[in-house]
């Protein structure tokens, strides 16, 4: 049966209902920076977004081809995650909309 990431760390995928600190064991990623809008469609958010689908799906269904992944398991693609934060700290960082972000996506690679 294929490991799923929000199964088996609910702990992480489903938020208590009172806030609280949350500690994340060290974990492997694949990860990607930039900056811009995220809600601009040719943006470099969105080709980000592609790009780790991209490489997860490729990563999942490697099982079926004729290389073998060392450590390689099944898996389920889980949830795609992101950092964003402002370029530079600013007065009015509020009136700069999503042109400033910064953002750093990434997706689970490897159970630890």
């Amino acid at each position: 049966m294929a490991f799923d990431y929000k199964k088996e760390y609910k702990e992480f995928y489903l938020p208590p209902t009172k806030p609280c600190i949350v500690t994340i064991p060290a974990m492997n990623f694949v990860a990607v920076r930039g900056s811009g809008n995220p809600n601009d469609e040719d943006g470099e958010y969105k080709a980000a977004l592609e790009l780790l689908y991209g490489i997860a799906f490729t990563l999942k269904m490697s099982y079926k081809g004729s290389h073998r992944i060392d450590g390689y398991f099944e898996y389920v693609v889980p949830p795609m995650q992101a950092t964003r934060h402002l370029a530079r700290r600013m007065k009015w960082a509020s009136r700069l909309g999503n042109n400033c972000l910064k953002f750093c996506k990434f997706a689970k690679s490897k159970r630890k």
